[in-house]
């Protein structure tokens, strides 16, 4: 997630794996993680597993909040995004090594980096994991191009040049994401792209900044002044609740735990 003046964070999700619009009425606090120093990028895992980085140290925090393994990661330069593969593997990206590498559930460096340059990929901006085993998603900003990639066997899989042509989108790319077989491509001028697999564009687009997952039953869920707001795409109903969290930069979904963040805090919810 990025930092928005106005953040609005939109959701598509299924019931039984994430929220529904009906069991969405009152959050109720889990947990806080407290930090010394301000939180530079962070993520949560499918198992409820905490990572965070903070002065070129990534630690990891278990469901209940315990620092399980704590790592130096200044050797791979500074890192713009963290993307769990799954619970035992972890992807790092550098934007200014224009690498990515890959920890294990200890956080020890898992094989040899993969940089940008093997792939002919002039300036990486943005990745995404995918549900396919071994596969990143990469935008390349210097062609407006995204790129399939399977690191296992160093080959491209997909490549679809000239992405702000085919888009007649003027605005830089800000977010990049899968989800359920879906890509999603945000731009700076809150515009939310769907793609499918093969890299054609659906059709399908959200505003304000959003950053979207898929599913059966389509929510939209944003944050504003406070509170979170659930808007269900097929009836429009719209569904408030209020948060106590102060100065959110941003929040993330993840089975059945809502997580805010702000600057040196990141407060676990559920939602009663």
């Amino acid at each position: 997630m990025k930092r928005f003046s106005f953040f609005i964070y939109i959701l598509i999700s299924c019931f039984g794996v994430y929220f529904s619009q009906e069991n969405m009425t009152n959050l109720v606090k889990i947990n806080e993680y407290s930090f010394q120093t301000p939180i530079d990028v962070w993520n949560v895992d499918n198992l409820g597993n905490l990572y965070v980085i903070q002065n070129n140290f990534i630690s990891k925090l278990d469901s209940s909040g315990k620092q399980t393994y704590s790592q130096s990661i200044k050797s791979i330069g500074r890192i713009r995004e963290i993307e769990p593969i799954n619970a035992m593997k972890l992807v790092l990206f550098s934007e200014e090594q224009q690498s990515i590498c890959f920890l294990d559930n200890t956080l020890s460096l898992n094989g040899n980096c993969k940089y940008f340059d093997a792939f002919d990929v002039k300036n990486a901006k943005l990745i995404a994991t995918s549900n396919r085993p071994n596969l990143i998603w990469v935008l390349d900003e210097y062609r407006s191009t995204i790129l399939l990639i399977d690191i296992v066997n160093d080959k491209i899989i997909q490549r679809v040049e000239n992405m702000k042509g085919i888009l007649n989108e003027s605005s830089e790319f800000i977010d990049l994401i899968e989800k359920n077989n879906f890509l999603y491509l945000t731009a700076s001028n809150d515009k939310v792209y769907q793609f499918d697999q093969m890299l054609s564009e659906t059709g399908f687009q959200l505003e304000n900044s959003a950053q979207v997952l898929s599913g059966k039953d389509q929510l939209a869920v944003y944050l504003k002044n406070n509170q979170i707001n659930i808007l269900n795409l097929s009836s429009t109903e719209t569904i408030f609740i209020n948060s106590t969290e102060k100065n959110v930069i941003d929040f993330k979904i993840q089975g059945d735990f809502l997580y805010f963040r702000s600057e040196r805090i990141i407060s676990k919810y559920s939602v009663k």
